[in-house]
């Protein structure tokens, strides 16, 4: 399992969305479903949130992984799409 940085990656997270079917929803407001616990389940089915210092944090692979750097992406006040995040990912990344 790679590093949490690397499971974090912006392009990593592009890739997978990408995969994603763009109309299909999830929960932002359900951390047992929202797009990190999604995704990092795509990646360790064992993957499970922590509340940590106020925020949610990620058990991957034994690495935690803190999503607040990019949460702009996922948050969009309860269900949103995967097609919509990927535009927000693209457009975190530059690459309209």
């Amino acid at each position: 399992m790679g590093k949490s940085t690397e499971l974090l990656s912006l392009p990593r997270l592009i890739a997978w969305l990408e995969q994603q079917e763009p109309d299909a929803r999830y929960d932002s407001t359900d951390c047992e479903t929202c797009l990190f616990a999604k995704y990092f389940q795509s990646i360790d089915p064992e993957a499970k949130p922590t509340k940590f210092e106020g925020s949610w944090v990620y058990t991957v692979g034994g690495a935690r992984v803190d999503v607040e750097i990019l949460s702009d992406i996922a948050i969009r006040g309860g269900r949103s799409t995967f097609g919509g995040a990927l535009k927000r990912a693209r457009e975190m990344l530059g690459d309209r």
